[in-house]
């Protein structure tokens, strides 16, 4: 008899396409269960008790993020999108705060085909909370609704049947589906169009997907991010970022929509990539500030040249399928070349200011010292002030990096310089 150690030398180890068998016949085994444990149906309540059913529809949540395999036998399922987005409500792990929270790109419920339409003035007066509450609520009764029961037969006389949607979708997740259209479609042939926005997530939906924010107060928000920029409340003199309107519930349709559009910018913008403060290494001498003030105006040209050519290559990634869209690159793109060029604009007034044969012994000017930046929005505030206002009259949307065809905000800053400090 072979001992133990040798049986197990005999096993194989899988190779990639055993794995891929495998996670296909599992993925389509976890599918297949949690169909019928939704039609079923039968849960007291919602937000998940431990149960078999629980687990499942877990598994069915996680693998295809995990497994190439997984992915694709759940694309190709025509029930999964539905079902996973009734489990998602039912477990309690979608954020309310967005509208469309946890809901697939497949699975359509604004300006969708509808079985029931509800009375205009009930969707009229409807809050955000109460739309929202209204799937819990619908989920419990169908949820209590067992298969052949006089209540699932009612609910489907009213419910079931829309055109777009599979019938191999369970019945209670059919039925889910087809109430929170006609809620969608009710709010909005009732409600201000102010009430709907378009996601901002360039990627979702091709393009945006549209949800309800209610009666929220828009107000202009900027989106907080990590900005990696040195001494950022400087950076902010010179110029802030774009402002959104409202906070990210009030932007994207869904939580994982607003990380996608967060990432993505992170990404694609220059904060972390580029020595933004590159003259803070500079030796520091007492008998040749004036000197150390050149060098730093040579370090920001230099930054500027890197910053341009950071542009022209992000700009090619922002193809089709971008989570933001060319409007929101601009405008953050343009906010950090203005940072720049500004910088580079006091730095250069500062070159000018300290060969002058009347300057002030006494001033201390912006490159002299060593992390000049730490308290120039104070220290310099004045200055800064004066040339953000030249450079917004003479605004280019370039990093300048090329002194050999002097931009206009130089040459105004060259002829302005004594006003400056």
């Amino acid at each position: 008899m072979a001992n133990r150690e040798d049986v197990e030398d005999a096993i194989q180890p899988l190779n990639d396409q055993a794995r891929y068998e495998v996670v296909e016949v599992m993925m389509s085994t976890v599918i297949t269960l949690l169909r019928d444990m939704i039609d079923a149906g039968g849960v007291p309540g919602v937000g998940g008790d431990g149960s078999t059913r629980d687990a499942i529809a877990r598994m069915a949540n996680v693998w295809p993020l995990l497994s190439t395999a997984g992915a694709t036998i759940a694309r190709q399922d025509e029930s999964y999108a539905v079902m996973i987005y009734y489990e998602r409500v039912r477990l309690g792990i979608v954020s309310e705060a967005f509208f469309f929270d946890g809901m697939p790109h497949r699975v359509v419920a604004m300006g969708a085909p509808i079985k029931l339409e509800l009375p205009a003035q009930q969707m009229a007066d409807l809050m955000y909370d109460d739309v929202v509450a209204d799937r819990l609520k619908t989920l419990l009764a169908l949820e209590g609704a067992q298969p052949g029961s006089a209540k699932r037969t009612k609910l489907a006389s009213t419910l079931d049947g829309l055109s777009d949607v599979s019938q191999h979708v369970p019945v209670p997740a059919r039925l889910f589906l087809s109430r929170m259209r006609s809620m969608c479609h009710g709010l909005r042939a009732s409600q201000p169009v102010t009430h709907f926005k378009q996601c901002d997530n360039h990627r979702c939906c091709s393009g945006g997907r549209l949800f309800y924010i209610g009666e929220k107060e828009v107000v202009k928000h900027i989106m907080p991010g990590e900005l990696s920029l040195s001494m950022s409340n400087y950076w902010m003199a010179c110029s802030s970022l774009p402002e959104y309107d409202g906070p990210r519930d009030m932007r994207f349709c869904s939580y994982r929509c607003a990380e996608q559009w967060k990432e993505e910018r992170d990404r694609l913008m220059p904060d972390k990539d580029l020595g933004w403060d590159a003259d803070a290494r500079l030796r520091e001498r007492k008998s040749s500030g004036d000197a150390r003030v050149l060098s730093s105006f040579d370090k920001a040209i230099e930054r500027n040249g890197q910053l341009h050519h950071f542009i022209q290559k992000r700009k090619k990634k922002l193809r089709r399928g971008s989570a933001l869209s060319k409007a929101d690159f601009n405008r953050e793109m343009d906010a950090r070349v203005e940072m720049a060029n500004i910088d580079t604009g006091l730095l250069y007034a500062a070159t000018i200011y300290a060969r002058l044969p009347n300057r002030r012994s006494s001033l201390t000017l912006p490159g002299e010292k060593a992390q000049w930046r730490d308290h120039a929005h104070e220290k310099h505030r004045n200055a800064l002030l004066r040339v953000a206002q030249i450079y917004r009259q003479h605004h280019t949307r370039s990093p300048i990096h090329d002194l050999l065809d002097r931009p206009s905000f130089l040459r105004a800053i060259r002829n302005t310089v004594t006003t400056i400090f």
